[in-house]
């Protein structure tokens, strides 16, 4: 049967069940799952250009994503962090180190052959040629071998050449709990405060170190608890971001979220406007400007589509 040379990745088979992605769903796993899908077969050690990342899936399970902090985009470098990529699957440190050994093996392996066809071949003419000596000679022959076999058992030395192989490479370092009153590096920290001005440091580590102290499970442990610290903190900046974001007021003119109104908007808005308690909703979307900050009981945007249409 032909060998499958087909690349693959490494997924643990409880993925499903951890309580960082317990809240997404099937669709925002599987987005997951092609994330680290595109980092393997391009070997990008964990990172998938912005570009790419905001092609994969729908807006909203890419939010979901994020926000479980399974992801975390960096938009000073444009590129989406897988999170704890290099613990589950190759990097293309692993990939080349593997590839150099396996060239090496195959070279020794190589030697190794053509020494042993050199072996045999002089054996085979050395057998030729005690063919044909005398008979009384090879006699003698044996008897020397005998006796020099003998003095070596007896003195315990071998002629045999000790075949030597390459050390073994040094295994991986094995990730770790996080220890009790841990604290990142000072250098981490002041990084951090630069990258994350939106964070309150203090609450956020108190909520990082009870997070990872009561978890459980193989994704309980890590191998560099001050990048999953720095990594923990940039999420929480994005959220802070998107937060913000959302909450900016309108600018006049323009709709919600910065949208510029259409005309069947505008249209609706002013109609809306009209009435002696109109809804801020519909007048925020046709760009209009107002205080309220509810409209309780007001009709929707699609509710007075027909006052146009009369």
């Amino acid at each position: 049967m032909p060998k499958d040379k087909r690349i693959y990745i490494t997924l643990a088979v409880d993925m499903d069940r951890n309580p960082k992605l317990a809240d997404l769903t099937d669709g925002q796993k599987w987005l997951l799952v092609k994330a680290i899908m595109h980092c393997r077969e391009f070997t990008t050690d964990g990172e998938v250009k912005l570009s790419v990342w905001t092609k994969m899936g729908t807006n909203r399970n890419r939010i979901a994503v994020e926000s479980c902090g399974a992801i975390t985009v960096d938009r000073a470098q444009k590129v989406a962090i897988v999170n704890d990529y290099s613990e589950h699957n190759q990097t293309r440190a692993d990939i080349e180190k593997a590839s150099e050994a396996k060239k090496t093996a195959g070279q020794k392996g190589g030697q190794a052959r053509a020494a042993n066809f050199g072996n045999a071949s002089s054996g085979q003419a050395a057998a030729t040629a005690d063919a044909k000596q005398p008979l009384k000679q090879k006699v003698a022959e044996v008897e020397v071998e005998k006796e020099v076999f003998t003095n070596v058992i007896t003195s315990g030395e071998s002629s045999a050449e000790t075949v030597t192989t390459d050390e073994a490479p040094e295994p991986r370092k094995r990730g770790t709990r996080l220890p009790d009153d841990w604290m990142p590096t000072q250098s981490t920290i002041d990084k951090t405060k630069l990258d994350c001005p939106l964070v309150d440091l203090k609450r956020a580590h108190e909520k990082f170190t009870n997070h990872w102290h009561a978890a459980t499970g193989r994704n309980a442990t890590k191998r560099d608890w001050d990048r999953t610290w720095r990594n923990w903190m940039l999420e929480d900046q994005t959220r802070s971001e998107q937060r913000t974001t959302r909450t900016q007021p309108t600018r006049p003119g323009y709709g919600v979220d910065g949208h510029q109104p259409t005309a069947r908007e505008r249209k609706i808005a002013e109609l809306e406007q009209r009435k002696t308690k109109p809804n801020p909703e519909i007048l925020r979307r046709g760009g209009i400007q107002t205080n309220d900050t509810a409209a309780i009981g007001q009709p929707t945007l699609i509710a007075i589509e027909g006052e146009l249409a009369s």
